[in-house]
């Protein structure tokens, strides 16, 4: 018997008494970010290649500038878990801040329409601006001048009701220290730039207290693999002087053409075994890997595939290229997601909370759907406003419990001593798995970009005995290092913070 079993977690945040903060790796406010063309695998611009990155490490730009699909060095550089904590407890820990939970937001940097102006002195000594905009990228810059966004704003005054809420944001290229200007769309394009501690902005799933329809918004998830199942097939072909064994079937097709990937919500598409003149699908080989992912042929080939699932050879017209004709499955996969739940049953809108959902699970064979995520945000956590903020292994989901009388149990060095500890092990388990599928590549401690990040529980001054990972992780991390994480927090002194 084979078993599989994924979690999911919820957590509520009461904006008038906990605060979120947003932890960002130093140097990579503005990527790198992961590139797709639907043929090769994500590839990303080295770390090491990008001068922006280095520089704030003090470190020289290697050059050529060159990318690499290898996913551990990918990562080099990016701040662990651990390491995002603990340098909020050392900065803010002090002035009696308790982390009491934490969230991935690994997508911030790495993705179009994933971006965050960021104000907070305790954690940054200027402000930050964070998206795609790495130099040595050429198609890999976010044009947020030409879009609006919808933002999770937190407001700077305390007394400020709500002082958490979703706005339509507008960033300006501007002479500050952030580079932009922050303004409020829907109030005259009101200048906020010096009111607001942050205004971040993800995937929009609901708005308004409108769950958005998924043909709406499918233009902002690039790797459409997180919407359908789409299966890896052997093919032929070449692309960046390297031979083509397998591929991934309508990959090209839905990440290139809009229209299609809004078509293949509602009914089966057509896709040809040759979608490109570099890269071509063998019917026989095909229709094995169909068969053997659980897709179903149709009874003839003359019937057109009506459920998910179903595919057949397209008939197409006489001297037509072959292609195949199939109506695919939404894909299940890890979700991370932040919304929130505003006012009261008589109307108001004092009583404000910041929802946190975390759906765990393996990428393409046990999780949930995003419609799934949207509806339990909709309908069962009664979400006016949501948003996707990570995707893939970087979703986890940390909660510090509470006792019977409504105290958090555990204290920052309790949680960073089980951080550490499960850091280290995701670092071995990685460092294993890299040199199996790259067996020429460095170690991942001896990357440069690597050499200030990992730390492990006997290099850590959190070394007494923490709680145990299944009490503070509904959903446990699998990944060592993330770019970006949301941080709640709680003050245990009865005044709140300036």
């Amino acid at each position: 018997m084979e078993a599989r079993a994924f979690n999911v977690g919820y957590m509520r945040f009461n904006t008038e008494g906990e605060e979120m903060f947003v932890s960002v790796t130093p140097g990579f406010e503005r990527g790198p970010g992961i590139q797709r063309d639907g043929i090769s695998a994500p590839r990303m611009t080295d770390p090491h290649s990008v001068a922006y990155v280095m520089n704030s490490r003090g470190l020289k730009r290697r050059d050529p500038v060159i990318q690499t699909v290898n996913p551990y060095h990918q990562r080099a550089g990016t701040w662990t878990l651990y390491k995002h904590l603990s340098s909020f407890s050392e900065k803010l820990g002090s002035e009696g801040w308790r982390i009491i939970g934490a969230q991935g937001h690994g997508d911030l940097t790495m993705n179009f329409w994933h971006i965050a102006y960021c104000n907070e002195p305790q954690l940054n000594s200027t402000p930050i601006f964070c998206r795609l905009d790495t130099v040595e990228d050429k198609n890999a810059s976010e044009p947020f001048q030409d879009r609006t966004y919808r933002c999770l704003v937190k407001w700077r005054d305390n007394s400020r009701i709500p002082r958490v809420e979703f706005l339509n944001v507008g960033f300006r290229a501007a002479s500050r220290a952030a580079g932009v200007t922050v303004h409020l769309v829907d109030d005259q394009d009101r200048d906020v730039t010096d009111e607001v501690c942050f205004a971040m902005a993800g995937k929009t799933i609901i708005e308004s207290r409108v769950e958005l329809p998924l043909e709406t918004i499918i233009d902002r998830f690039d790797d459409v693999r997180h919407i359908f199942a789409l299966p890896e097939s052997p093919a032929r072909g070449f692309l960046h002087r390297n031979e083509i064994h397998e591929a991934i079937l309508a990959e090209y097709n839905l990440y290139t053409y809009l229209n299609e990937r809004r078509a293949a919500l509602h009914c089966p598409v057509v896709i040809p075994l040759q979608p490109k003149s570099n890269l071509t699908f063998e019917w026989g080989e095909l229709q094995g890997t169909l068969i053997r992912k659980h897709f179903r042929p149709t009874g003839h080939m003359a019937d057109i595939p009506t459920l998910r699932g179903q595919f057949r050879k397209y008939p197409g017209q006489s001297g037509s290229a072959e292609s195949v004709e199939v109506f695919f499955p939404r894909n299940v996969y890890p979700f991370g997601v932040i919304g929130m739940r505003s006012g009261s049953e008589e109307g108001s809108r004092n009583a404000t909370e910041i929802i946190g959902l975390s759906s765990g699970g393996l990428s393409g064979r046990i999780g949930n759907t995003l419609e799934g995520i949207t509806r339990v945000m909709y309908d069962f956590l009664a979400c006016g406003e949501a948003m996707v903020v990570d995707e893939g292994l970087d979703v986890f989901q940390l909660v510090n419990p509470q006792y019977g009388s409504g105290e958090y149990k555990y204290r920052n060095e309790e949680i960073l001593s089980s951080v550490a500890a499960h850091t280290t092990r995701l670092f071995e388990k990685e460092e294993a798995e890299c040199r199996k599928k790259f067996p020429d590549s460095p170690h991942l401690r001896d990357l440069p970009l690597n050499q200030d990040v990992f730390i492990g529980p006997t290099q850590s001054p959190h070394v007494s005995s923490g709680p145990p990972i299944e009490e503070i992780f509904p959903v446990v991390p699998q990944r060592s290092q993330i770019r970006a994480v949301l941080i709640f927090a709680k003050r245990d002194s009865p005044h709140r913070a300036a």
